[in-house]
Parts: C-alpha cells; sequence; structure tokens
C-alpha cells in the first residue's frame, strides 16, 4: 500500500535521481546499504553522462577502500544526500574500519521506496536513462566495485565492465586548484 504523500515534490529533481539510485543498490526492507564512496562513484559516472548537469568536479580527501585519496564530491551532493536524508528517505548507517576510520553507507528506507512509487520515477524519462546506463548489454543492472585502480561497474552475470575514469585523482600530477586567489587589502594607507 503506498503512503500518501501531501507534497510529491518534497525533493528537487537531482534528489529523486540520486534516491532512485540508492533504491536500485539498497533497501531497508532487505537489509542491503550502498557504501558512500561506493554513490559517488555511481554519480560521477552518471554526471559524466549528463545525468547530473548541476554538479561541478571538486576534489575531497576521503577514505577508498583502505587509504586516503582525492575523488570526486560536490557540495550539491552532499546537501542533496543531507536533504534525502532529513525527508527520512535515506537510513544512514556507520562503522569502523579496522584502520578505525568511520565507513559511511546508506539505505533507500520503506517511505523513500512508497515516494518512488507514487511518482512513478522508474517510468519517467530520467528514470529510464539511469537504468539505461546502469544495466550492461544483457539487461542486468551493473554493481559497483571498488579496486584498487579506481571503481568499475561491473556486471555479475556476463562480467562486462565500465571502469569510471577520472573519479580518482591520479596523484602522480599536481593538483591544480579551482579557485582564484585573493589578498585582504587594510586601509593602512588612508
Amino acid at each position: 500500500m503506498e503512503k500518501n504523500f501531501e507534497n510529491l515534490e518534497i525533493l528537487d529533481l537531482d534528489q529523486k535521481k540520486i534516491l532512485f539510485i540508492y533504491s536500485l543498490y539498497s533497501s531497508e526492507e532487505k537489509l542491503e546499504f550502498l557504501q558512500y564512496t561506493g554513490i559517488l562513484a555511481i554519480c560521477y559516472y552518471l554526471m559524466k553522462n549528463s545525468i547530473f548537469p548541476n554538479y561541478k568536479e571538486q576534489l575531497l580527501i576521503y577514505d577508498y577502500k583502505d587509504s586516503r585519496r582525492y575523488l570526486w564530491e560536490d557540495k550539491k551532493f552532499m546537501n542533496d544526500i543531507n536533504e534525502i536524508r532529513t525527508q527520512g528517505m535515506l537510513i544512514r548507517a556507520r562503522a569502523r574500519s579496522q584502520e578505525y576510520r568511520d565507513i559511511n553507507s546508506h539505505q533507500c528506507s520503506k517511505k523513500g521506496s512508497h515516494y518512488l512509487r507514487a511518482i512513478w520515477f522508474q517510468e519517467t524519462a530520467e528514470g529510464k536513462e539511469i537504468l539505461n546506463l546502469l544495466k550492461c548489454r544483457c539487461k542486468k543492472l551493473m554493481y559497483i566495485f571498488l579496486e584498487d585502480d579506481g571503481p568499475y561497474l561491473r556486471c555479475l552475470k556476463c562480467k562486462s565492465q565500465i571502469f569510471i575514469k577520472g573519479f580518482l585523482y591520479d596523484l602522480h600530477e599536481p593538483i591544480k586548484h579551482t579557485y582564484d586567489s585573493f589578498f585582504l587589502i587594510g586601509d593602512d594607507d588612508k
């Protein structure tokens, strides 16, 4: 039975897309979680395929496997995740790694699943486009694998895979700053 939502527009389009992706890879009902690094990699891949035109490439030092690496994250993306959680459509879980680092994961809540069904998101052009990019040629959903050289989308059935190039920054090259430097000028000259 679908829950009634007073306002079906409580999430913006990017937030609906993120929630839909979470619903493909996680579920409160099935006790499945998607690690935060995994959703970052999937959304980076989708951004490169014009699913998320509003996000910019911004580097973040974050855990990738067992080391600290520069990888993609965007402030709007992070704010979108927080808003979806605030609406009760995502559930966050944290675990500790052997190195005592927090590992963040989320799952699509029952409320989130009901919301997506209420707005028929899977049947929208955006939902179909996301599915088209995340399914392999045998029409099975590809899963995210965090390998040493970077993340891959990989089909468990036919073993086809897509390397998500550019998600991890090449540490052999200098990091270019994307902001303009500035100086504070005092009024000592007056």
